[in-house]
């Protein structure tokens, strides 16, 4: 496994999400393929595990991994960045988020919080 294979799995397959929540805002990169072999090779790469997705009856077994801790989705970004095509603006902005207003702290100000959740606004419209 590769960060160049795992760009490429997860410009098709992966999402990068800025998720208001209340007054404030979370992140998470996720990943979700029927592949189960797939999916425990890139969670042995970047050390991370994925559950069973259940779906409706009938439909093929579906697994997902999601990252919510923000050191783990900048590794996984940053090592993915050079070879994204199709997420790589999301990821630009994500990690601009983290590294700046997005980045956790304890004092969380009402403008911090302003700015986060009209940051994520803008996230949304970012294909």
């Amino acid at each position: 496994m590769t960060y160049e294979y795992l760009a490429g799995f997860f410009d098709g397959e992966g999402s990068i999400s800025i998720i208001r929540d209340g007054i404030d805002c979370r992140t998470k990169v996720c990943i979700t393929n029927t592949n189960e072999k797939v999916m425990a090779a890139i969670a042995t790469f970047i050390s991370h595990t994925y559950n069973k997705k259940s779906g409706p009856l009938g439909t093929s077994q579906a697994f997902t991994l999601e990252i919510c801790d923000q050191a783990a989705i900048l590794i996984i970004l940053n090592g993915m960045m050079p070879y994204l095509i199709v997420k790589k603006p999301r990821a630009e902005m994500m990690i601009e988020y983290l590294n700046g207003i997005g980045k956790r702290t304890y004092h969380l100000t009402s403008e911090i919080r302003k700015a986060r959740i009209e940051f994520a606004e803008k996230f949304c419209y970012i294909h």
